[in-house]
């Protein structure tokens, strides 16, 4: 199964969202699924970033809007052209 998961808070944030979302994901990889997370990027606000964690999980962060003023969180721009068309493959 192909199993994209797609939030705006994952590792190095630590709270139940981020440690959930990564214990489910390395899970679902380990019993032969192909899972990719697509989360903010926590080191650029300009381009994306793709980590592979082992065979079946795949890490994109594409860059990030910094709305502090409203929470101090970051937020993945899903309208970036590389994310879709990762979406569009997969």
């Amino acid at each position: 199964m192909r199993i994209v998961f797609a939030s705006d808070t994952y590792l190095p944030s630590i709270n139940g969202v981020a440690t959930g979302l990564d214990m489910y994901a390395r899970k679902l990889s380990k019993l032969g699924h192909e899972v990719i997370i697509v989360a903010p990027n926590h080191k650029s606000f300009k381009k994306t970033e793709k980590t592979k964690i082992n065979s079946n999980l795949t890490i994109y962060r594409p860059w990030t809007i910094s709305l502090t003023f409203i929470h101090p969180m970051l937020f993945a721009s899903f309208f970036n052209k590389n994310i879709k068309r990762l979406l569009e493959l997969f």
